[in-house]
């Protein structure tokens, strides 16, 4: 393996594995750049595609189009 040096400025703290996949991203223990990210990725891996961040709603692109879009779910509305 390589040992990689990194000054101790750019470390951030990570949330333990149980907020992995938090609805609301205002609620991680730490809240930054990477746990934001790291969250995000966790939900979209699952099909989660959309959370919150306090008042304010977070939606992934799918790349494809969800079920709860489908023709059969519109007409339910």
């Amino acid at each position: 393996g390589t040992i990689l040096d990194v000054d101790e400025d750019d470390i951030e703290k990570a949330n333990p594995p149980s907020y992995d996949r938090s609805e609301d991203l205002a609620s991680l223990l730490y809240l930054n750049e990477s746990s934001v990210m790291h969250c995000l990725r966790q939900r979209y891996g699952g099909n989660l595609i959309h959370s919150f961040a306090g008042p304010n709603m977070v939606v992934i692109n799918p790349l494809s189009t969800p079920s709860m879009y489908s023709e059969k779910v519109m007409h339910m509305f």
